[in-house]
């Protein structure tokens, strides 16, 4: 399900300039390259291109932060000990502008709580329904850059307590990148005053995306205690579903097994 988005339309010239021969970080474990935390942040962040940028900050026009959010008020980490100068330079110029903090906030966010492939995906899935874009390779290097930057901020500890995670590591990506994506604009259209209130049940993820809602953007959540089902409204809103997502594991299909009939020669 898609959000309505009531902005317009970037105009982007062409696609990324970056040649398809550069490297990525399995492509390195595979021919052995010792890449230390340093040399792999200055990788990715020489990766992260101006299209990528813009594109990432057509997502973020699908959100708008309240004043009260908690995000507003906690600071990241941008000096983050492993990043380079490359990395803190882009992480200092999103956080320059509100949709580029917004666009800095959800990667960091989506590095907490799942792999840096899975989030790469589901950023890719949320441009891909902003803009009619596919693609992740440029996703990953901006993934990087924004990776341990909120270990100051309360978060995690949000994504843990949503979520009834134990450890805090990194999901399995029951549901998949595209519900996920589904379910973060559906936030974003809650954030933006498009709709009133949502429902999100069905996994662990859920918990993720009802953390982001009230962490991130301020809004309210109301978890019921059978099950990972949260209701994400905005504050003093009327309580009045709008859409539903369903983040449940999906189902693996399984081929028919020929059995043998011993009868019959």
């Amino acid at each position: 399900m898609q959000p309505h988005n009531e902005a317009e339309p970037l105009a982007l010239e062409g696609p990324s300039q970056l040649g398809e021969e550069q490297l990525d970080y399995n492509t390195w474990s595979r021919i052995g390259l010792n890449a230390t935390p340093k040399l792999l942040a200055d990788f990715y962040a020489e990766s992260v291109d101006a299209f990528t940028i813009a594109l990432g900050l057509l997502v973020a026009g699908n959100f708008q932060s309240l004043h009260d959010a908690r995000w507003t008020n906690e600071r990241p980490l941008v000096d983050y000990q492993s990043s380079t100068n490359t990395a803190k330079n882009i992480i200092h110029e999103l956080l320059s502008t509100e949709k580029g903090s917004t666009l800095f906030a959800l990667c960091a966010v989506m590095t907490e709580s799942f792999s840096d492939s899975v989030a790469a995906k589901i950023i890719s899935e949320m441009a891909n329904r902003t803009a009619d874009h596919r693609g992740i390779t440029k996703w990953h290097s901006l993934i990087r850059c924004c990776a341990g930057t909120l270990a100051t901020t309360s978060f995690r500890e949000t994504s843990m307590r949503m979520s009834d995670a134990r450890d805090g590591g990194p999901l399995e990506n029951n549901a998949g990148a595209r519900k996920i994506a589904d379910a973060l604009l559906g936030v974003g259209s809650l954030s933006r005053g498009v709709w009133r209130s949502i429902r999100v049940f069905g996994s662990l993820e859920a918990g993720v995306v009802a953390a982001v809602a009230e962490w991130m953007f301020g809004l309210s959540v109301t978890k019921e205690d059978s099950a990972m089902t949260y209701t994400i409204a905005r504050p003093d809103e009327t309580p009045h579903v709008d859409a539903t997502f369903d983040l449940r594991k999906e189902p693996v299909t399984s081929r028919p097994v020929a059995h043998h009939n011993p009868s019959v020669s």
